[in-house]
């Protein structure tokens, strides 16, 4: 009505009634602008902020080993010409990532003096968490989804700092990646994004959790020859990462860099501490899990993005927003971790930035999303301080406590259920309003 009434004004045939209207068009329009760059610079101001933040706890705070020298150790025999999996080993077990953790970690190796440079160290950590921010807050801006006060919940959290710049997990090189590459798919730039993402799963395998949803992006935007030119597309950065060992000991390097029955200690699962040990250890609880993930995955599918499926097809490639790229993979993402047997600390990094975004995605109060969040961050911060004043701690020192899990548990399975029971999505075309011109039109 707004376009119809410029059209005639620029004709001349304009009352006071359409005057109003087109004002107030035009008002409308500079909120938007205007809301639009209050988003930028909330964006800026917390990127700021964050960088700060950063100087001040790799200053203040001391640094702890966890695994950074058996990382070391673990890429010190690839050094010597040993490319058998089965013979590379660390202080803390066997190598157990990919081939592109090697190459990485032999890389930062050298840029820290043999890995002896601990502050070299925190400092490109410390590049790489800003550069993972600074992806993450450009996505939120793009898609617009959680307001401009929300991404201050980006910024809080203790331990995804620690995670980053006083522990250097591998897993924050693998996000690294796996961000690039969803902001890359916001653009609709497939080709790059699929390069960058393979990079992340040859850095570490969790980045897959999102494989199932990426799938039906690519078969939704390009089609089945597309999409199945895409998976050759990360197939082949996988080969060309890992050539070095499948040329040499194929079976060894798969067996040990994809093990997916790996099962992780009862005493470190951040999740699921509060089950006994033998029900947590179980096949049962395996096999549960599974069953819960993929019916989860199906309702997922079912219920928000079959019924678009056509609609893609008719539409090509540039129909679905960014926000519902970012919606499909990070809710994909999630319902892979919230069936995990064994959550991490570190694994903490797999899906931090992407809370601001779920939460945002239900219908839930901003109270109860606030508190979810902190009941995340919480469960995540509680630990056993048991034997930590021991010289050397004792070995409870820093274990999960049963009530941070069941509250983690309690957190994952509220936001889970709110997900997949909101109202279904809706793809709408790039530009506000576009999906719904073309429909009137």
């Amino acid at each position: 009505e707004t376009a119809a009434v410029f059209a005639m004004a620029q004709r001349g045939q304009v009352n006071g009634m359409d005057r109003m209207l087109m004002e107030i068009g035009r008002g409308t329009g500079y909120l938007r602008r205007a809301i639009q760059e209050e988003r930028v610079y909330f964006a800026l101001m917390v990127f700021i902020a964050d960088c700060m933040m950063t100087s001040v706890i790799i200053a203040r705070v001391p640094y702890t080993e966890i695994d950074w020298k058996a990382y070391m150790e673990e890429v010190e025999g690839v050094e010597q010409g040993v490319y058998d999996y089965s013979q590379l080993r660390g202080g803390t077990g066997p190598l157990v990532y990919p081939a592109g953790f090697v190459w990485i970690f032999m890389l930062l190796k050298w840029l820290t003096d043999g890995g002896t440079n601990l502050q070299r160290a925190q400092m490109i950590f410390a590049a790489i968490y800003l550069g993972t921010q600074a992806m993450v807050l450009a996505l939120y801006v793009r898609v617009k989804e959680v307001p401009a006060w929300g991404m201050l919940l980006l910024l809080i959290s203790k331990r995804i700092h620690s995670l980053y710049v006083l522990r250097l997990f591998n897993d924050c090189v693998a996000m690294f990646f796996a961000y690039a590459a969803l902001l890359l798919f916001t653009q609709r730039r497939w080709s790059l994004g699929c390069v960058l993402y393979s990079v992340g799963v040859s850095v570490k395998m969790n980045v897959l959790l999102s494989a199932p949803a990426l799938l039906y992006l690519l078969l939704a935007a390009l089609g089945t020859k597309g999409a199945m030119a895409h998976i050759a597309l990360c197939a082949v950065v996988q080969v060309v990462i890992g050539f070095p060992f499948l040329s040499s000991h194929p079976v060894e390097y798969i067996a040990s860099s994809f093990e997916v029955g790996r099962v992780f200690m009862h005493k470190w699962s951040c999740n699921l501490r509060f089950l006994p040990e033998e029900v947590f250890v179980s096949r049962q609880l395996a096999a549960a899990l599974l069953v819960g993930h993929l019916s989860s995955l199906a309702f997922f599918y079912f219920r928000h993005l079959h019924p678009h499926l056509e609609w893609f097809k008719r539409m090509g490639g540039k129909a679905a927003n960014p926000a519902f790229i970012c919606r499909v993979l990070m809710v994909g993402n999630f319902v892979g971790i919230a069936f995990f047997r064994t959550m991490h600390y570190q694994f903490y990094t797999w899906y931090f930035h992407s809370i601001p975004f779920l939460l945002w995605s239900t219908q839930l109060g901003t109270g109860t999303k606030l508190g979810i969040f902190t009941l995340i961050e919480i469960a995540f911060t509680l630990t056993d301080p048991r034997g930590c004043h021991a010289n050397p701690p004792g070995p409870q020192c820093g274990t999960p406590l049963e009530g941070g899990a069941a509250l983690m548990t309690f957190a994952h399975t509220v936001l889970l259920i709110m997900l997949l029971s909101a109202p279904v999505w809706q793809p709408r075309t790039p530009g506000d309003g576009e999906g719904k011109r073309r429909k009137e039109q």
